[in-house]
């Protein structure tokens, strides 16, 4: 018992400070700047300086990453065929699913104060996508921030909780932990959602570069350059997304219930 929760506290333990890492070195980041580069370009460009911090923070999660992957004996495994064009369709399918969501937000529960001022500041929060450099917004939202995320929730937090119990339970509460971690209250709802998927497709395939391509792909989606971001654009995607919708969800079932490339025990710590 006591060897129990041992495991249970000491893997709980460097779960948090993995994720408590990211918001206290931005802090140091960001003070760091205020105090000895007060100057700095990169105050006046949220995009900027968060590409900038995502750069170093990729190297961080890497680095703490790769002892963890080198470590962990093989588990049961299942390929993802074709994944050029499944994981389109899964991000799609992934994309129609939040888009119902803040339809539910912006419609039936914009009556909800909490509802309604959560929608208002996750808007505001996107207003200096048109300010700063596109090649800023691409590195920090769809390049460097999903693979540092992926790295840390998946590559990271999953591993972690996956020690103290196996199964669903480390897909779930990794899912859970990224949800919470994006703050808004209309965002934790679809990133929790997301990031539970993301992590049940990383426990069956065990290879972070699907959830790393989804991810990337996703953001790509809600993120693009500003010749293509056009309403035309927006409704071809809105449209493809929920056409994708149950192809996605049969892909993820197919997946789900596939057999492992090899026949191994996991590995439980």
């Amino acid at each position: 018992m006591h060897k129990t929760f041992c495991i249970t506290f000491k893997n709980f333990l460097l779960a948090g400070l993995a994720i408590a890492a990211y918001n206290l070195l931005y802090d140091v980041f960001y003070v760091g700047l205020l105090l000895f580069a007060p100057d700095s370009p990169l105050l006046d460009h949220y995009f900027v300086m968060d590409s900038v911090f995502c750069m170093g923070m990729l190297v961080l999660y890497a680095g703490w990453y790769l002892p963890l992957h080198r470590e962990e004996r093989e588990y049961p495994a299942v390929t993802l065929p074709q994944p050029a064009v499944r994981i389109p369709v899964l991000v799609l399918g992934m994309n129609a699913l939040s888009s119902l969501w803040f339809l539910l937000a912006g419609t039936v529960l914009l009556t909800v104060p909490t509802i309604s001022q959560s929608l208002e500041q996750f808007d505001e929060s996107w207003s200096d996508l048109e300010s700063d450099p596109y090649l800023a917004v691409l590195i920090s939202v769809v390049i460097a921030g999903p693979i540092v995320e992926e790295l840390l929730f998946r590559g990271i937090v999953f591993r972690y909780f996956e020690k103290i119990c196996p199964g669903l339970f480390p897909a779930v509460l990794s899912g859970i932990a990224f949800g919470l971690w994006h703050g808004e209250p209309v965002q934790v709802v679809y990133t929790t959602l997301i990031g539970v998927l993301l992590g049940m497709i990383y426990q069956k395939t065990r290879d972070l570069r699907i959830t790393i391509a989804i991810h990337v792909l996703n953001n790509f989606l809600s993120t693009l350059p500003p010749a293509l971001d056009t309403e035309q654009m927006q409704l071809a995607i809105s449209c493809a997304s929920f056409l994708m919708l149950i192809p996605a969800g049969i892909i993820f079932v197919r997946l789900m219930k596939g057999q492992p490339r090899r026949d191994i025990e996991p590995f439980l710590c």
